[in-house]
């Protein structure tokens, strides 16, 4: 799967999540275009490196209470900042299909809501 393909499965996540009343953002970086020059800009404009590509939150959570959701394809494995950032709080899972992500956060959407902050 190459990067469009990813990218086309993080809507595709996230499409199904917010079917389900789930809140999603998205914070994936991507190239956006100078609006007064209509140039390219020689960076990414977004979220800094690490931080997953979907904040979920289900609505039967406490307000501030979110789980990150990075989509990744096949083969594909998280940068360094992002696994150490998954080792660091866990609170951060890796889905690589719409059925995964459903079963992943459908998993842990009881133990976040019992978590005491």
């Amino acid at each position: 799967m190459r990067r469009r393909d990813e990218q086309s499965l993080q809507r595709a996540i996230a499409q199904a999540l917010r079917l389900l009343g789930w809140q999603i953002l998205s914070t994936s970086r991507h190239l956006k275009r100078c609006r007064g020059c209509g140039r390219w800009p020689p960076f990414y404009d977004g979220a800094d490196r690490g931080l997953p590509d979907l904040l979920c939150r289900c609505p039967d959570w406490p307000r501030g209470r979110w789980l990150g959701l990075e989509v990744k394809e096949d083969e594909g494995r998280p940068s360094s900042p992002q696994q150490a950032q998954l080792i660091a709080n866990g609170s951060v899972l890796v889905a690589r299909s719409v059925r995964e992500a459903l079963a992943l956060l459908g998993e842990n959407e009881t133990a976040v809501k019992e978590v005491r902050l």
